[in-house]
């Protein structure tokens, strides 16, 4: 993944833009089932045979279980079932019943307990827009300790330059946020022009992060650039202040 970057120093002037690499801090990991014969095992779904466990409203076909009985499979399909190799989505209410006219919302509990619903709304992806970088001003340097008490960090990435001629700005960048030791913080805007200021969204339909900041640490012989997102700062909720008695 890459990420358009554009650094500004204390006056607002661009130091420099660069499009440079997001690496995940974890790779995810497969897992997978051997027999002590060392044979690879696989999962697979079925359609349960027995009428009497079957609950789904829509295999009420008089004679569906015949059929799936009669079917050429090497198992035994009473205890088993019936392969299933495809699948398919439709909408539905409670009680089973087909709906064809819907929205997609957005359902949220609120700190204090309020659930709020919302129309869904369609988000890019806009870390790495060719025409709108996201920003990083080094008059917007916030101490660790504060960061660290303030929001709940829920995805990191490693910033990477991409060409060797990029290695020594971002060399410069990472050191002066170790020396200082602070982090600075990322804006995301709307559109060219803009001060209003929007979520990171890391790919198209994604979450999106309202809070992140760059992290620099340096040794005699490179850097690490971390980029930290949080969506959650840490805010107690008025039922859990202490009330005081008048």
């Amino acid at each position: 993944m890459d990420i358009n970057l554009q650094l500004e120093d204390r006056k607002g002037t661009p130091r420099f833009r660069e499009v440079l690499s997001l690496i995940p801090f974890k790779r995810r990991v497969k897992t997978k089932y051997i027999t002590p014969n060392g044979i690879e095992v696989s999962r697979k779904r079925f359609l349960l045979m027995d009428k009497k466990k079957r609950e789904e409203k829509y295999f009420l076909e008089n004679n569906l279980f015949e059929k799936l009985g009669d079917s050429e499979i090497d198992i035994d399909l009473e205890k088993i079932g019936k392969p299933i190799d495809k699948t398919y989505e439709v909408p539905i209410n409670w009680d089973y019943d087909l709906q064809y006219n819907y929205m997609r919302m957005v359902k949220r509990t609120l700190p204090n307990g309020e659930i709020q619903i919302k129309n869904y709304e369609l988000k890019e992806s806009n870390v790495n827009r060719e025409d709108l970088p996201l920003i990083v001003s080094l008059n917007k340097l916030i101490s660790k300790e504060k960061i660290i008490s303030d929001y709940v960090i829920t995805k990191s990435y490693f910033i990477q330059h991409q060409e060797r001629g990029q290695f020594e700005e971002i060399y410069d960048f990472a050191e002066y946020l170790h020396k200082q030791k602070k982090m600075a913080k990322v804006f995301a805007f709307e559109e060219k022009g803009s001060k209003k200021v929007t979520p990171i969204y890391l790919v198209r339909n994604g979450k999106g992060y309202f809070y992140s900041f760059i992290e620099g640490r340096i040794n005699e012989n490179g850097y690490l650039l971390i980029f930290h997102l949080s969506d959650l700062p840490f805010k107690i909720p008025d039922q859990f202040k202490r009330v005081e008695n008048k």
